[in-house]
């Protein structure tokens, strides 16, 4: 009966261990920054403060908290990337203006580093136009190559006042 102890102690212990070196080698996401939560924070917000909101917006059936704004605007932060960084962008337009003709909204995002701009993210979203549309888009981008440094990340929205358009679950993650 003793061996059995030992035994299951040792699996035990084994078990744990493996489940130690499983999650420092694959890791869990985890956010490091809601840029959603921090929308006050931002180092700049055109064309003024008040053109941006916060709320929970619903696109395509899928609800997301999201910084909001109904007109051409641009915010950006500017953040330290921890190792193993990515971020993650949804953005979309919002239900209330699929019915409504227009130009759509132009999605761009973009980092500034050491005096260079480099853009990760150009799309035109019209759901009047293109029912596929109708839908949250989202991109990744690995920014592992930016740790330790800071860097201005940048995200704008052309659109006319009859097109609100929405970042949605705009983080920075890591693993």
């Amino acid at each position: 009966m003793v061996w059995l102890r030992w035994f299951l102690l040792g699996l035990v212990l084994g078990l744990g261990a493996l489940g130690f070196i499983w999650r420092g080698t694959f890791g869990t996401d985890a956010v490091a920054v809601d840029f959603v939560a921090r929308v006050d924070e931002a180092a700049l917000r055109r064309p003024s403060p008040e053109v941006f909101a916060v709320r929970d917006v619903a696109i395509g059936g899928e609800t997301r908290r999201s910084i909001t704004m109904a007109q051409a605007s641009r915010i950006a932060w500017d953040q330290v990337i921890p190792e193993r960084a990515w971020l993650d962008v949804s953005f979309g337009v919002q239900e209330e203006a699929w019915t409504t003709p227009g130009p759509g909204v132009l999605f761009r995002a973009g980092m500034s580093a050491d005096g260079h701009y480099e853009e990760f993210l150009t799309q035109v979203v019209d759901p009047h136009t293109n029912a596929g549309d109708r839908q949250w888009r989202s991109v990744r981008v690995d920014l592992s190559a930016y740790a330790g440094r800071t860097v201005s990340l940048i995200f704008n929205a052309a659109s006319d006042k009859n097109t609100p358009a929405a970042w949605g679950a705009l983080r920075l993650m890591k693993q």
